[in-house]
């Protein structure tokens, strides 16, 4: 284990999306805080205020609430997708597959996803993103069903091989104690 972190995470919707991320490093408190309109980022009692920095963090705030939001925004009519029928994953699972352009389609350096649904119970096991300079998988191995909605529970991140085998993992993820409110 190169790195163990233990965030809280908050998501409100109503009356706009906004929300924040906290953990403590070496006994520093860290937060994200994304207000619906700015990011701004706290480490102790001070504000960090540099634009790239909170970009940065704004991405990870993103990417924290990406995994809440799937497959519901897959519904976004702004989105590209194509079905690529039946497609066996590394691991072995037969999936239903969907290719997903978030953008224009003709960008050459666009990311380009593929989420994959269990054949039979539908629901989303995996996904795939190819950047740049790599290709990673992620599967969601476990669901928690204790606040009345799916969400992950457990997640393992793999990057792939040039050929789209396992080429290491890299990290896992674990996700407890939901509470939604209504």
């Amino acid at each position: 284990v190169e790195v163990e972190q233990f965030q809280h995470l908050i998501f409100r919707f109503k009356p706009y999306f906004e929300g924040e991320i906290n953990w403590v490093k070496e006994e520093t408190k860290h937060a994200i805080i994304f207000d619906g309109i700015q990011t701004k980022y706290k480490m102790g009692e001070n504000e960090v205020v540099n634009p790239d920095f909170l970009a940065a963090k704004k991405r990870d705030f993103d990417a924290a609430y990406y995994v809440m939001d799937k497959p519901f925004a897959l519904l976004n009519p702004a989105l590209h997708l194509e079905y690529l029928g039946r497609d066996t994953l590394p691991d072995g699972q037969i999936a239903e597959k969907i290719k997903v352009i978030d953008g224009d389609p003709n960008e050459p350096n666009a990311d380009v996803w593929y989420y994959f649904f269990d054949a039979e119970s539908y629901l989303l096991i995996a996904y795939q993103v190819k950047t740049q300079d790599h290709v990673s998988q992620v599967y969601n191995e476990t669901f928690d069903k204790s606040s009345g909605l799916l969400l992950p529970e457990k997640r393992s991140s793999y990057r792939l091989d040039p050929n789209g085998k396992h080429q290491y993992l890299r990290a896992t993820y674990v996700y407890s104690e939901y509470k939604v409110k209504t």
